[in-house]
């Protein structure tokens, strides 16, 4: 349940959550990226812990086994989730490279990321 107002919101994901490419430093999240926009405008308190090219497995591994991540869970308010993008460009680059058969690993990958989301 939302308390309101300075309440804790934690953004979870890849390139899109973290706003990759919105400032020079594209190796750290940027105060312009939407969750924080968002937390900004309707008054929550946003720490990103989203990272540039991470993938839903490893999202899930850092929700497994990270205590920064674990403690944000226990602790937030509200979590926005947003993974897969890395997954689908991993796949994508595979395919292009001939490295992946889109048919079998196509299937594999949605299996795997639903698997992912949900366990997240």
């Amino acid at each position: 349940m939302c308390r309101g107002p300075s309440s804790p919101w934690w953004p979870l994901g890849d390139s899109i959550t973290a706003g990759y490419g919105l400032e020079r430093n594209v190796n750290r999240v940027s105060r312009k990226a939407y969750p924080q926009l968002l937390g900004d405008e309707i008054g929550y308190r946003v720490t990103n812990l989203s990272v540039a090219g991470m993938t839903s497995g490893e999202v899930l591994e850092a929700v497994q086994s990270n205590n920064r991540y674990r403690n944000a869970i226990v602790r937030a308010d509200m979590i926005i989730l947003n993974v897969g993008g890395a997954d689908m460009l991993g796949f994508l680059y595979g395919v292009l490279e001939g490295q992946i058969d889109p048919i079998t690993e196509g299937e594999q990958l949605i299996i795997n990321l639903a698997f992912n989301v949900t366990s997240i």
